[in-house]
């Protein structure tokens, strides 16, 4: 396989997109020339802007809000949509905390009461809130969806789900078949489709 063939496939893998313009094509060169090598420019890839910004949230927010890794053709969706700016991430929240899967795993109801946000802490963070967290929480006034927002994108579970994360873009570079399942479970499920 050609330099830039792998390298397309690394953007492909991590940014469910083709590389943007010459930018691939440099890196094979580069590659080519000695001046880099595929590990440093998978690498580069990985911590580009759009992958820290856009990527890496929407699977984040997927796994905070169902328990599940997203579909192939969901993630590139929603990363290209949110990357345009036509979305937010916030956005994303609120959408998926008022979907009828979101109400299945954490109950019906607009209420940021102890059993939403000790159910949300469990499944997120694999803990239960502090006392003051709790407190917090229920006395603010805020939307469920700003409650898994922010424990989606908190340091905390960045840091937790970094390496599963990773797990799960080299199985996409790899080109295995889309997943289901938990992050955080053992081995994921194969499922059809491309």
């Amino acid at each position: 396989m050609s330099a830039l063939a792998t390298i397309q496939g690394y953007y492909r893998g991590i940014q469910f997109r083709d590389g943007p313009g010459d930018e691939a094509a440099g890196y094979a060169e580069r590659v080519r020339s000695g001046a880099l090598t595929l590990a440093q420019v998978r690498q580069t890839i990985l911590d580009s802007p759009y992958t820290l910004d856009y990527v890496l949230p929407v699977i984040r927010e997927y796994e905070a809000a169902f328990g599940r890794v997203p579909e192939f053709s969901a993630v590139a969706y929603w990363v290209t949509t949110i990357a345009s700016g036509a979305f937010t991430i916030n956005r994303l929240a609120q959408l998926f905390a008022a979907s009828s899967e979101f109400a299945t795993k954490f109950g019906a109801g607009a209420d940021v009461d102890a059993s939403f946000v000790n159910a949300l802490y469990v499944k997120v963070l694999g803990r239960c809130p502090e006392e003051a967290g709790l407190a917090f929480w229920i006395g603010s006034g805020r939307e469920r969806w700003e409650v898994l927002n922010f424990l989606a994108q908190s340091d905390e579970f960045t840091a937790r789900a970094a390496p599963f994360v990773s797990a799960y873009l080299d199985a996409s570079i790899a080109g295995s078949p889309r997943r289901a399942g938990s992050l955080f479970a053992s081995s994921f499920v194969p499922v059809p489709g491309p």
